[in-house]
């Protein structure tokens, strides 16, 4: 069966409305469907074998404006810098156990993003993660250990950084260390 979607494959498809992507797919290209604006639904079948693992790859969902539901499987464990920006309709998402590493920008720009539910399984969150979107709270899983910062204009900005909605921030109980950078702003004032 299919196994991988390649780099920029449907990049700029703006006919597609409906995605289902069978339970075979291991990797997620960069930019793969980047920029499939008439994109509605997105579905990534679950895969019963434990040791499957999926990689979504940089940009692979940007810039899908009519994105407004997900479903993604336990099987996912990565998902690369700017997965889901500028993804302007998606309200909701709560990414499911697997997920470990979020990387940077992945929900910046997704100005009509209310919740977003991190999973207990994630260990790593990258740089603006929620910039530019309506979350007002977030909960930060006890495993959370690296909180990276984004690049650009010479500063750090963390995690949670240019969120101006954002207003209460709950760490799990259990959590030992608030990781560096989680709240880290440059060049305007964090919100948190």
């Amino acid at each position: 069966g299919l196994e991988r979607i390649g780099q920029s494959a449907f990049l700029g498809c703006k006919l597609i409305t409906r995605l289902t992507l069978p339970n075979t797919v291991s990797r997620i290209g960069d930019h793969s469907f980047e920029n499939c604006t008439g994109l509605r639904s997105l579905v990534v079948e679950e895969n019963a074998n434990a040791e499957f693992q999926v990689k979504m790859g940089e940009s692979a969902f940007s810039g899908c404006t009519s994105l407004a539901e997900i479903n993604l499987p336990s099987n996912l464990k990565s998902m690369g810098g700017r997965a889901f920006s500028g993804c302007t309709s998606l309200r909701a998402v709560t990414l499911p156990e697997g997920v470990e590493s979020i990387g940077h920008f992945a929900f910046s720009g997704c100005t009509a993003l209310q919740n977003l539910t991190l999973p207990e399984s994630v260990v790593e969150l990258g740089g603006c993660l929620i910039e530019n979107t309506a979350v007002r709270n977030i909960r930060i899983p006890k495993n959370v250990a690296v909180c990276a910062f984004a690049p650009g204009n010479g500063g750090y900005n963390g995690t949670l950084a240019n969120c101006g909605t954002l207003k209460t921030v709950v760490f799990e109980e259990g959590i030992t260390e608030i990781p560096a950078y989680i709240c880290a702003s440059h060049d305007y004032e964090s919100q948190v």
